[in-house]
């Protein structure tokens, strides 16, 4: 005889779901092939919840295989109204069409793996923690688009939530969702995570640092990117929160054994000290991006160690800054 309880228990297991309360088109899927002893188990957590089976397997498929981020970006109105924003900024229209792509799908799934969120609803609290870097990530990203796509809004809140977290997770997204062919968009990638970074004050982040020093109005942080010879370093120098970029350009610190080359948006001429023409450096949007080499001498033996060198820099630059 089956008792009561265990019949009301049955006859809930057995239930149909209440189909989903949306405009979607639905289907229906047959798994054949389930264990008992895993039958018994869906069984007893659908009991647990107070659920039919085929409730508690639908809402299980929907929390782990949708993808929330194409999902929440296509109807919900913020991701609407950031995106006709983004556009507005921009200057050029906002794409009325959708994309629908499996790398995209794929991408998103492993960001939000990334990042910890589960639902719509972390969604939605990052695009709004996220929505003063919006216009920062345009400006990095959309230089020369002629229409925005949608959702671009939350993809640009979601690298911006990346930003915010600490080296292992942006190192792990760099390799899984961000992978480079090359140097330049490696250096890239860190220096838009950078950016943000500084925005939200937070401490510059860069791969590899060997050697970070501050002034009272520049930083300067000397790393070895991955592939550089011994001798050969990068040089990143920001500026301080509220410190203005200037318009003029920099002369370089004179050091014993040791040669800078900008890279080509902050290579400004100068005149030495010597009246002669000479190549220096300037900011681009607070940043400046330097090649260091210890010339003609392995690193080991440069009369003039790194962390003098960057001090070298933060004196020259503050010091023309005072002038």
């Amino acid at each position: 005889m089956i008792n009561a309880k265990k019949q009301k228990e049955m006859n809930m297991n057995n239930a149909v779901a209440n189909p989903p309360n949306d405009d979607d088109e639905t289907t229906v899927y047959t798994i054949r092939g389930i264990k008992k002893s895993l039958d018994h188990t869906i069984s007893e957590l659908a009991t647990s919840y107070g659920k039919p089976k085929a409730t508690l397997l639908r809402e299980f498929i929907e929390m782990w295989f949708s993808d929330h981020v194409r999902n929440f970006g296509l109807h919900n109105s913020l991701v609407k109204t950031f995106d006709a924003e983004i556009a507005d900024f921009i200057g050029v229209p906002l794409m009325t069409e959708r994309v629908d792509d499996f790398h995209i799908t794929r991408h998103n799934h492993e960001f939000l793996q990334l990042l910890g969120i589960r639902d719509e609803e972390g969604l939605r609290t990052l695009l709004l923690n996220n929505a003063p870097y919006l216009r920062l990530r345009a400006r990095q990203t959309l230089g020369g688009c002629t229409r925005v796509p949608r959702t671009t809004s939350l993809a640009f809140a979601m690298f911006a939530e990346l930003a915010s977290r600490d080296a292992g997770t942006i190192g792990d997204a760099h390799a899984r969702l961000f992978p480079s062919l090359s140097q330049e968009g490696y250096d890239r990638f860190y220096r838009h995570i950078n950016e943000i970074r500084a925005e939200m004050k937070r401490p510059a982040l860069l791969p590899d640092t060997e050697i970070s020093e501050k002034g009272e109005k520049v930083i300067v942080t000397i790393y070895s990117p991955k592939g550089y010879a011994d001798e050969c370093w990068k040089v990143h120098i920001s500026l301080r929160q509220g410190v203005r970029s200037p318009g003029s350009a920099f002369r370089f610190p004179h050091l014993e054994r040791r040669l800078f080359n900008p890279d080509p948006p902050y290579r400004k001429v100068v005149i030495s000290d010597n009246d002669e023409w000479d190549m220096g450096f300037c900011f681009t949007d607070g940043v400046c991006e330097l090649h260091l080499y210890s010339n003609g001498i392995p690193e080991s033996e440069n009369p003039v160690p790194l962390p003098i060198v960057a001090q070298k820099l933060i004196a020259a630059i503050e010091n023309q800054m005072g002038q």
